[in-house]
């Protein structure tokens, strides 16, 4: 037999002390952990801000107070992992009965159980950015509805005039979040308006102290605000999602030639229907048959079909898509096309329009007549001839009752009708 001594207080005698209680526990949890009445298996998301859940096992409890050891209410959660190294760190999201939870306390310095408390997330925050983007997370709203007093003394009341306290995960959405967002809360019968105010929102939360990028949770105040019916979704309860809305079309509308032609896509942007400048994203769904570049050079390569989508770069629900056929023998295609591409002028507004006649993607030298029909009064606007190949149109008094129908015919017969909408101004 062969002893090995250690010396008493050594780091070599604590290190193996605690091995092997670590080990020892490590397996009683294992022999034990399934034969509990409280164990579950949850989701856990799978990174920070990833959006991705994945199943784990867990022993689920009552929380308690670490301060006054009373039990915190059933919004409060304490869980077990049967990992020990199993860390789950402040902000992280989980999924289980019907609800998603946000990590609010966690034991990141190891004691022998591994474990966090998750408080229920109890509200979405909806809201939408400059780009008319809309973005969705889970947020807890505090219980409490408070107001600020004299200072004398504070109260909590539960009235539209107090204001709330939010928290949610911090991760790259929320963190685009601005110091006077609006949100709506409640249900679509009824909808509070809040906006975030005072000192915004609060990021230094860190989980390393040093780390001024570690904070996993934000935290921002938020008080009442009033419902804009013209421009928040009362519906789906997003604040001010109408206030920028974006729609993209392209010109030409599909595309049909032969392997070697090119054809530029022209992108028309408006926002809230005044055309506008923003990064536009273009891609194929078949780089075999149609390639695309990144100013929107549509090649054809190879027989077949491919669908050539262009959308907003920071905004992907504003998008059109071309439908690309591409044949081996080379197709006469004629189109006519008018640029702007806006089928409205605004009231006292000048718009000119330029009109040319395409084959195989190429501008011809087609001259055009160009005609006015429809029910819209003489009085309402100025039509003018500009050249043979321009016309412009003056919006002299409002008419919302029909568009003005102008006919665009070529020299070579070919003919296009173009409505243009009398509006208001705006």
């Amino acid at each position: 037999m062969t002893y090995k001594y250690l010396i008493a207080g050594s780091p070599t005698f604590m290190d193996s002390t605690k091995a092997t209680i670590t080990d020892e526990f490590q397996a009683m949890l294992t022999a034990d952990f399934y034969t509990t009445f409280d164990w579950y298996i949850i989701q856990e998301e799978s990174s920070l801000g990833s959006g991705t859940f994945e199943n784990i096992n867990v022993r689920i409890n009552q929380a308690v107070d670490s301060v006054t050891g009373v039990k915190l209410g059933d919004d409060f959660k304490l869980l077990l992992f049967e990992d020990l190294d199993h860390a789950s760190e402040i902000g992280h999201l989980y999924s289980f009965d019907s609800n998603y939870w946000l990590v609010s306390h966690s034991e990141i310095l190891k004691s022998l159980g591994s474990s966090c408390t998750v408080r229920r997330c109890n509200n979405i925050l909806r809201w939408v950015d400059d780009n008319g983007k809309e973005y969705s997370e889970y947020c807890i709203i505090d219980y409490q509805v408070k107001r600020p007093t004299d200072g004398s003394r504070a109260r909590d009341i539960v009235t539209p005039e107090g204001f709330i306290e939010v928290i949610t995960q911090g991760n790259d959405r929320t963190r685009l979040i601005s110091d006077s967002q609006r949100f709506l809360f409640g249900n679509t019968d009824k909808w509070s308006a809040y906006r975030v105010y005072g000192g915004g929102i609060n990021n230094f939360l860190n989980q390393q102290t040093s780390d001024n990028e570690s904070a996993n949770v934000l935290h921002f105040m938020m008080g009442v605000n009033y419902l804009n019916e013209d421009t928040d979704d009362l519906v789906n309860g997003v604040a001010d999602k109408y206030r920028q809305q974006y729609a993209i079309s392209a010109s030409p509308t599909s595309i049909t030639g032969n392997v070697s032609d090119d054809f530029q896509l022209a992108i028309d942007l408006t926002r809230n229907g005044v055309s506008v400048t923003k990064p536009i994203t273009y891609i194929t769904s078949a780089s075999d048959v149609a390639t695309v570049s990144a100013s929107g050079l549509v090649l054809l390569v190879a027989t077949g079909s491919a669908n050539i989508s262009a959308s907003m770069t920071n905004n992907s629900s504003a998008s059109t898509v071309i439908l690309t056929t591409v044949s081996a023998s080379p197709i006469s295609q004629d189109e006519i096309r008018i640029t702007p591409n806006q089928g409205y002028v605004l009231q006292e507004d000048t718009e000119t329009y330029t009109v040319y006649s395409y084959a195989s993607g190429s501008q011809q030298a087609d001259t055009f007549v160009f005609t006015v029909s429809g029910s819209v009064p003489a009085t309402s606007y100025t039509f003018t001839t500009v050249s043979d190949n321009s016309f412009s149109i003056k919006n002299e008094y409002l008419y919302l009752d029909a568009p003005l129908v102008v006919t665009c015919t070529s020299s070579a017969s070919a003919t296009k009708d173009f409505s243009v909408e009398l509006r208001g101004a705006w």
